[in-house]
């Protein structure tokens, strides 16, 4: 019997669309906001993700204190990211666990979208400063011609519908971007619309492939019409969480404990003495 991968995510993606439409359907704006980061969380990602990875609703914070507004998902490295709050249904974690984060819409009206850019410029601009750094660099990522220790945070949004068709979505965000005048590695790297397609990034020359879910120095805008808005926002997680590691966290930057300089003095034994 053959297995066809994307037949089966397809099943999966009409029985999630179907939720949605229901959902959308009885609820107004705001209760079907949530109520849709909900389900696509509980019935997609949390059983289609390695379960080594957490997936939560909260606030992602740095060392020194500064932090981002609350994201409706946060993908983050579970084995090596401690909780350092929890309040309600949302966690606090630190920026050096986190891979990806996604903000849900019901809809995706012109206002959503400025919010959007506004949140997650916040969100990526957090830098991550509190790792166990190994004694001699064993692996180094370049991105947007920065050598670092550590991966980027990947932000996108996903969305069940729009007013506006994906041409005019894609030219208001570039013209929000350039306005606003935010950097593109602290732009959104992609928005999925359901019932539409996707937003995403074209590469000129093929490196791994022209469609790119990130932003990257040689990419620019595009958007794609198709039903499988779904399934590429899950090819985007996983082919980040296929490529990302993070070094171990150093707690000691994030507790602030002022200790008095005592000092214990103590005389060593000599051997004799024992």
């Amino acid at each position: 019997m053959d297995f066809d991968l994307s037949q089966g995510l397809r099943a999966v993606s009409m029985q999630i669309m179907e939720g949605c439409r229901q959902i959308y359907s009885h609820l107004d704006y705001r209760a079907a906001k949530g109520e849709l980061s909900e389900y696509i969380t509980k019935e997609f990602l949390r059983k289609y993700v390695p379960d080594t990875y957490g997936i939560d609703r909260g606030f992602i914070i740095t060392s020194d204190g500064h932090t981002s507004y609350e994201q409706d998902i946060i993908i983050y490295d579970k084995t090596k990211t401690p909780l350092l709050l929890q309040h309600g249904n949302s966690q606090v974690l630190p920026v050096e666990g986190v891979y990806v984060t996604t903000e849900v819409h019901s809809t995706l009206t012109f206002e959503d979208l400025e919010r959007s850019i506004e949140d997650i410029e916040k969100t990526k601009k957090l830098r991550k400063a509190a790792y166990l750094k190994p004694p001699t660099p064993v692996y180094r990522i370049r991105e947007f011609r920065e050598l670092k220790d550590y991966f980027n945070v990947v932000s996108c949004v996903i969305v069940y519908d729009s007013p506006h068709n994906l041409k005019e979505l894609t030219e208001k965000l570039m013209e929000l971007n350039h306005n606003r005048n935010v950097l593109p590695q602290h732009q959104i790297d992609s928005i999925f619309i359901l019932k539409k397609g996707v937003i995403l990034n074209y590469r000129e020359v093929e490196l791994g492939g022209k469609m790119q879910f990130m932003v990257l120095e040689d990419t620019r805008r595009a958007y794609v019409d198709t039903e499988d808005a779904l399934q590429l926002f899950y090819l985007s997680i996983m082919s980040r969480l296929g490529r990302v590691w993070m070094h171990g966290i150093d707690l000691r930057k994030y507790i602030n404990i002022q200790l008095e300089p005592n000092v214990v003095k103590y005389l060593e034994k000599k051997p004799e003495d024992y």
